[in-house]
């Protein structure tokens, strides 16, 4: 671990290796603002070099991690036993979600990841080398080697919606009662709604339908937003306006 005493016109780059013994580190100390700086991580024997974090997001699996320094940082260097396998996890965009559950596995051990929105986001799906894995903000699976999963996260502010077109068509729109869901195709589809908050409040999973009638009975007055995913991997987000 290193620490330094720095003037207002310098940052500090602070480091640690986890654990202790996992390996060493190199780069850290005190640099003006705007100075870029390169870390390098080196792994003690028995132990492999996983990935660089910081306030628990993953920052790069590269043991040299170079930035520009315009603010204090705490940056933590992750190490593994050889006989243990990381799963590394990051929430995409940053500061929209947390995440539990990533860490060192052994071969064949469960391991389960927990996803949950801050104020204002709601989770969309896991990804893993682009490739979406999971729609299920809880995603369990067993460890055969090293992951990284993203889970991605939408802002109910900003969510990116889609028009009615010719694969999907949503009506009414405000609603009271109920809302349809007009499909090109008749696979399975997960339907799935949220309240302001980010809080899933609706799922629905059909299949072999071309016309969902969804309930909205128990939704009070208000907005809420709509997720609809195939299984081809389209995503549609909808905003949804509930009047009674």
């Amino acid at each position: 671990s290193s620490f330094y005493i720095h003037s207002p016109s310098m940052y500090t780059v602070q480091t640690i290796a986890s654990p202790l013994n996992g390996g060493s580190i190199t780069g850290a100390g005190l640099y003006n603002n705007n100075q870029s700086c390169t870390l390098t991580a080196t792994n003690s024997p028995g132990f492999y070099f996983v990935n660089w974090t910081e306030n628990g997001s993953t920052l790069s699996t590269n043991p040299s991690l170079t930035f520009v320094v315009n603010t204090n940082r705490n940056i933590i260097a992750n190490f593994s036993p050889n006989n243990q396998f990381y799963i590394s996890t990051i929430a995409m965009p940053v500061s929209s979600g947390t995440i539990s559950g990533g860490g060192a596995y052994s071969l064949n051990q469960l391991a389960t990841l927990h996803a949950t929105p801050l104020p204002g986001w709601f989770f969309a799906s896991w990804f893993d080398n682009g490739n979406q894995v999971s729609i299920d903000s809880v995603y369990s699976f067993n460890v055969v080697s090293n992951r990284t999963l993203t889970a991605l996260f939408y802002s109910l502010i900003s969510v990116p919606e889609f028009e009615n077109n010719n694969d999907i068509l949503i009506y009414p729109n405000p609603a009271a009662n109920y809302v349809r869901i007009d499909l090109k195709t008749e696979e399975e589809v997960l339907i799935q709604v949220y309240d302001v908050l980010g809080k899933l409040v609706k799922t629905r999973i059909s299949t072999h339908e071309h016309s969902i009638k969804l309930n909205t009975e128990d939704l009070n007055k208000g907005v809420y937003y709509l997720n609809i995913q195939q299984k081809n991997n389209k995503n549609y987000n909808k905003k949804l306006l509930i009047n009674k």
